[in-house]
């Protein structure tokens, strides 16, 4: 009988010897756990990782976690594998435990493919009479034929790709821990690989997985569990917890505090009564994510154009120019570009949208925020208004939609996608 039992479980990690203003700068642009203040003198600063954890999973679980980086996800899985250790509360867990967060763990590139498969199979938990009896189907399935006996340096990308792929999907799981899945390699491979991967998961008795794909969450598991700052806030059927996620991305935006600073030559303090933004001369009246047709969408996909709205209003006529500017973040609230029209926008009186199109592959797949504004450069403060995190969405790509990966389906690290110019040639060759 193979079970997982989580109960009251919290993880704290202390921060230490970090510049204060330089913590507080950090952490008021964090995604993660709360973050805490103790000791007598409020000195030492504290990251509650998981708080209060309870969940309990039986043979047949297919078990989700999704939220937003930071939110507790991987470090559950963490908890689960016995690598963190809980500051409150236990963890029970029956039956044997694969932590699958690295294909080939303690990867030595002058070691042959043999060694590496040693190597990484004892990290992975084997003995080496499995490693052993295993290593036949795992050589077979690499294709790597007599490379296996030349150092992993001499490797392409892909090839190591193979062999760890070969080796993870060789394991024998109980409980399986993914975070993020794992990639197959070129496009030759990738169907054996698919084939092989959802056979390796269907022989897992329960399985947790951490992943901000919906794809990879709808197609493997039957319950998803949604996690915000260290805590699991629902849990349930895959498709009712993914509708409760996206409401979530499009959340009410955070409005600024109010400006007690005035000025006789310049427009009166920014303030927030009654979900208004601005002041006696501007106001935020709404945004959107659309597509180019002006539907409203929380998830673009990656392929397609789609625009970002402000609507705003000028009460009367404007001694002062008029510039909207938008603030693109990403998932760790780190500034990907400011973005302001080439022309400065009209000054009259009235209502206007600010639109800007984002053009496809230009941002990659994954989790972003937009903030606000409309600014006039000539006055000290020069905002009329800022709202942080007015709109959130995620863009999303469906497998097959990018030609260019060529065959491989794992993640696509960086923010942006834009698709440079290249040129492939063969360089003739010198006369023997």
């Amino acid at each position: 009988m193979t079970a997982v039992v989580v109960e009251n479980v919290s993880v704290d990690f202390p921060i230490y010897g970090a510049h204060r203003a330089l913590r507080t700068a950090i952490f008021n642009r964090a995604a993660g756990g709360l973050v805490q203040r103790e000791g007598k003198n409020q000195e030492r600063v504290v990251v509650k990782a998981l708080v209060d954890i309870s969940l309990k999973l039986e043979e047949g679980d297919r078990l989700g976690l999704i939220g937003h980086n930071g939110s507790g996800k991987s470090t559950l899985l963490k908890v689960l594998a016995g690598i963190y250790e809980p500051i409150q509360g236990q963890v029970l867990v029956q039956g044997r435990v694969t932590p699958l967060f690295e294909m080939m763990p303690g990867l030595d590139l002058e070691g042959d493919g043999y060694e590496n498969i040693l190597t990484a199979g004892l990290l992975l938990g084997l003995s080496r009479n499995e490693i052993e009896r295993k290593l036949p189907e795992i050589a077979e399935f690499s294709e790597l034929g007599e490379y296996l006996e030349f150092p992993v340096r001499t490797y392409s990308a892909g090839m190591i790709t193979r062999l760890g792929f070969a080796l993870a999907t060789a394991l024998d799981p109980g409980v399986l821990l993914m975070d993020e899945g794992i990639g197959a390699g070129d496009e030759r491979f990738a169907e054996r690989a698919a084939k092989r991967m959802n056979e390796f998961v269907g022989r897992s008795r329960i399985l947790v997985v951490a992943s901000h794909s919906p794809k990879i969450i709808k197609s493997i598991c039957n319950r998803a569990a949604l996690m915000e700052a260290g805590r699991v806030v629902a849990i349930g059927p895959v498709d009712e917890i993914f509708d409760q996620y996206r409401a979530g991305i499009h959340a009410p935006a955070a409005l600024p505090a109010k400006d007690k600073s005035s000025d006789a030559d310049e427009p009166k303090e920014i303030t927030s009564e009654a979900a208004i933004v601005g002041n006696d001369l501007v106001k935020y009246v709404g945004a959107s994510v659309e597509t180019l047709d002006g539907a409203v969408c929380d998830q673009p996909p990656i392929q397609l154009p789609f625009r970002v709205s402000l609507r705003y209003r000028l009460l009367k006529e404007s001694p002062f120019t008029i510039g909207p500017n938008f603030h693109f973040f990403d998932w760790k609230g780190d500034v990907l570009l400011v973005s302001s029209p080439s022309e400065l926008a009209p000054t009259g009186e009235g209502e206007y949208v600010a639109r800007c199109i984002i053009d496809p592959f230009v941002l990659n797949a994954g989790h972003y925020s937009v903030g606000l504004a409309v600014s006039s450069a000539e006055l000290a403060q020069p905002a009329h208004f800022y709202v942080d995190n007015a709109l959130r969405f995620e863009v999303v790509e469906v497998v097959g939609v990018d030609p260019r990966r060529h065959g491989y389906i794992g993640d696509i690290p960086g923010i942006t996608r834009v698709r440079l110019k290249w040129q492939v040639s063969k360089v003739s060759q010198a006369a023997a």
